[in-house]
């Protein structure tokens, strides 16, 4: 007779497939950001999968979802901050100068394993292991470093990425963002299911966004492929992804889902470079080779007693 499988182990998957889908999201968002808008695309995409979500809960539970009745402090911390990194995240990606500024941004935006950790210690009771926190955090911000200066001096960088500047501020903000919501879903969410209400904000705020800059979208020249790329990101990046980390940070093994994020820089840079067909900068390679180093050695610095 086969042993059944622990709730904890189905959430710690549910939080891995997360992981698996985001490794795609980045060079996703950019092509379809080049073929929609980044505002329509952030607002269409994120409109389907709340709708997709808010059915598939239906369906689970046999009774009509109520995502408005979670508790209030979930909805206004994480709904603001889901959102918030939706947007941000979406068109930071959209608007970069080139694909190749994609994957030099890509270090930046990736700093948000070794944030959520950090930021673990302010809200969880822990044991914290100064020494490897510290290591951890400047080979982190060293990593950033390298992949957004290379070998330039920084007054050097700061001229070049002139037109890039909007992009780094807006993907450096999701760092944070994204670190502050997946430390507050565990704190705040309880038994919540209210990812369909946040899509569904989230999409509503990024069209308002698409309609006030007076964004177009040429729906003649969109293809086939570009509509099922539409289909999978709004599905299973938009609405499934965040739905299966959520549920892993509530209730899985976040030590273990803490240590597989910190590669999630190297597969995400690896499928970007794929897809967008732009090779990988040895500076971009090694400040995200740091940025997991980093993250690794905060990981060991931090131990939830939770």
């Amino acid at each position: 007779m086969p042993l059944p499988i622990s709730p904890s182990r189905i959430h710690t998957c549910m939080g891995i497939a997360a992981l698996v889908l985001w490794a795609t999201a980045i060079a996703a968002t950019r092509l379809l950001s080049e073929a929609f808008g980044p505002f329509t695309f952030v607002g269409l995409s994120s409109l389907v999968g709340g709708v997709f979500l808010y059915a598939y809960d239906w369906m689970q539970t046999r009774r009509r979802p109520r995502p408005w009745s979670s508790p209030r402090a979930y909805l206004a911390v994480c709904g603001i901050l889901f959102t918030v990194n939706a947007i941000c995240y979406g068109a930071g990606f959209a608007k970069a100068s080139s694909r190749e500024a994609v994957l030099q941004l890509t270090a930046v935006n990736y700093l948000w394993p070794t944030l959520t950790i950090l930021m673990s210690t302010a809200l969880f009771p822990c044991r914290v292991r100064a020494g490897s926190l510290a290591v951890g955090l400047i080979l982190s911000v060293v990593g950033v470093a390298a992949g957004f200066l290379g070998d330039m001096v920084f007054h050097e960088a700061m001229a070049a990425w002139h037109g890039d500047l909007w992009p780094l501020v807006m993907l450096a903000s999701t760092a944070f963002v994204w670190a502050a919501y997946s430390n507050a879903a565990r704190r705040f969410a309880g038994s919540a299911r209210s990812m369909p209400l946040f899509l569904a904000v989230t999409g509503l705020l990024a069209l308002g966004l698409a309609w006030g800059t007076g964004e177009s979208v040429d729906w003649g020249a969109l293809t086939t492929s570009t509509w099922l790329a539409f289909g999978y990101y709004s599905v299973f990046v938009a609405a499934a992804s965040p739905a299966l980390w959520e549920q892993g940070m509530r209730k899985g093994d976040i030590a273990l889902l803490g240590v597989l994020s910190l590669l999630l820089p190297m597969f995400s840079l690896l499928f970007s470079s794929w897809l967008l067909g732009q090779p990988i900068g040895r500076w971009v390679g090694l400040g995200c080779a740091l940025l997991v180093a980093g993250a690794a050695l905060c990981r060991r610095g931090v131990s939830l007693l939770e």
